[in-house]
């Protein structure tokens, strides 16, 4: 059902030019709906957000001229939240930052940095991989990472992987790891007893 959906969608973008504008607002804010308000997407969640942006992806590109200042409107907000991070960093700010709304958002640009342009995509990205590296944001800096491939200027990741690896060594290795006790990692099976034998 939901790929019939997207491909009337696509097929009434290419036919309908008045209402082409109209569908993808709608799609974007329905895709946007799904992934925002929460700090993570689940497991449950994260096919809906894979086809929610690939539908969203291919609508777009069927009439790019039409889909390019939605995308700079998202663009614009992005680097809004990441500037407020950036000009005062707390908890919140970083938080909005580094949810599972944003990084999908940008998932969304780094995809059709072809229709907008592909440097402020890049530079974006950049901006964003600067942000205070706390090991629970981790996760986030490595989606970043990921996504750094598929942008069209090319982003050295090599220094934000050794300032990753560096802090887990120093963890490692410093004075925390010599007050951890080891884990012991013994298990034992379980068998199941028939009951009233």
């Amino acid at each position: 059902v939901k790929v019939a959906a997207c491909l009337a969608l696509h097929r009434l973008v290419v036919d309908h030019e008045g209402q082409a504008e109209a569908i993808m607002a709608r799609m974007l804010k329905s895709f946007c709906e799904a992934i925002s308000g929460t700090g993570s997407i689940g497991q449950h969640q994260l096919g809906l957000a894979s086809f929610l942006l690939g539908s969203l992806a291919e609508v777009m590109g069927a009439r790019p001229e039409v889909a390019k200042p939605l995308l700079v409107r998202q663009l614009r907000a992005l680097t809004q939240t990441l500037l407020q991070a950036f000009k005062h960093p707390g908890e919140n700010t970083i938080g909005a930052v580094c949810c599972a709304g944003w990084v999908w958002r940008l998932k969304l640009l780094v995809r059709m940095a072809g229709v907008v342009v592909g440097v402020p995509v890049a530079q974006l990205l950049q901006a964003a991989l600067l942000l205070p590296l706390a090991p629970r944001f981790y996760p986030f800096h490595l989606q970043l990472i990921a996504m750094a491939k598929d942008v069209s200027v090319h982003i050295p990741v090599a220094p934000y992987l050794l300032q990753m690896l560096t802090a887990i060594d120093r963890v490692t290795q410093g004075g925390l790891a010599a007050e951890r006790k080891p884990r012991a990692f013994d298990f034992a099976p379980l068998i199941r007893v028939a009951q009233g034998d």
